[in-house]
């Protein structure tokens, strides 16, 4: 508990992105790595972190998203197909090393979805610590480039501190009654309907189409999402032994080209996208970045350029990447089991 307590200030600290996940995948490694202690994670927890993950993605997709959707489709479906299918790619680079499978090297490079991505991992046949690692190691590369890389791209000097302005707070109990139900039918259902990843994409959809159905601001009350990342990231961080550590050595020069490629890759996509468009090409950057959605949001809001278009393309990048990683998870799973019959 301490070593778990003490990771998550320390990731306060330092303003990392997710502090409360990646406390417990610190926390949880270390006290594996410490203690040597081979403790199986309970499936239980585990099954209830995910759902909780699920539940927030999926109440991310309200109607200002659909409205936003439906108003330019090719931009926001091309963008973000273009996006997942390009970061894939250079997953490819990680299979060089043999001790990386196909579905470790797919889903440890899938742009957005961090969290979601990294609870599902261990259901897809991915090694979760290696795609963890390097999803969160794209998320820092994100941020710190984008504070980089958006002042360049922003012609119209429009950059400065600012703020998301002010937005409806959800009501409480509303949330907390979305969040059971949610979490409740979500992971009922989820006992029948048995796929890869189910645990968490049946409660994202739940909770996606009950988002839809009201006009109330729902969401997963932050004391009960916290508590999710930071059993997700403690299922994660007991996965690491020293072999993991000696292995995430060995694979850094491949993991290094690889953020590069996606990180570059999908900053040049952008400025594509944005010149195809008509649109500024700081607007298209923001709206390609592969991961760290709300340093993503806050510059779009500061620069005032496309802003719904940015932010729905993150967001629907984020369910987008949830579905294809349960999906593809599936497929991978049941070639495998075609192969050894």
């Amino acid at each position: 508990m301490a070593l778990l307590v003490a990771a998550t200030i320390l990731m306060h600290l330092v303003h990392s992105p997710a502090p409360y996940l990646l406390g417990g995948l610190i926390g949880g490694a270390a006290f594996t790595l410490t203690f040597r202690a081979p403790w199986r994670f309970p499936q239980p927890a585990r099954h209830f972190g995910m759902a909780l993950i699920g539940v927030s993605a999926g109440a991310l997709i309200d109607s200002a998203v659909i409205r936003q959707l439906v108003s330019q489709p090719v931009e926001v479906l091309g963008g973000v197909a273009v996006t997942l299918v390009f970061s894939m790619l250079t997953g490819l680079v990680l299979v060089v090393s043999p001790k990386v499978n196909l579905a470790t090297a797919i889903f440890a490079s899938m742009a957005g979805a961090a969290s979601g991505v990294s609870a599902m991992a261990k259901e897809l046949d991915a090694d979760d610590a290696i795609v963890s690692a390097v999803q969160y190691a794209r998320v820092v590369l994100v941020v710190v480039s984008l504070s980089l890389v958006a002042p360049i791209l922003d012609r119209s000097g429009s950059l400065a501190p600012a703020s998301l302005g002010p937005a409806a707070d959800p009501v409480l109990w509303q949330s907390l009654l979305f969040t059971a139900l949610c979490l409740g039918v979500g992971l009922l259902l989820a006992q029948v309907l048995t796929f890869s990843g189910s645990r968490l994409v049946i409660p994202m959809l739940i909770a996606m189409a009950i988002a839809l159905m009201t006009s109330a601001p729902l969401e997963v009350p932050e004391p009960l999402l916290n508590l999710g990342y930071t059993i997700t990231g403690l299922a994660v961080g007991f996965s690491f032994t020293a072999a993991t550590i000696r292995l995430l050595v060995r694979l850094f020069p491949l993991v290094t080209v690889q953020l590069i490629a996606s990180v570059g890759g999908c900053a040049l996509i952008g400025i594509v996208f944005a010149r195809m468009f008509g649109i500024p090409d700081l607007a298209g950057y923001l709206a390609m970045t592969p991961g760290g959605l709300p340093a993503v949001t806050a510059v779009a809001v500061q620069s005032g350029s496309e802003v719904g278009l940015v932010i729905t393309m993150q967001l629907v990048r984020v369910f987008a990447a949830i579905l294809s990683a349960s999906l593809i998870g599936t497929l991978i799973r049941r070639h495998s089991r075609l192969a050894d019959t």
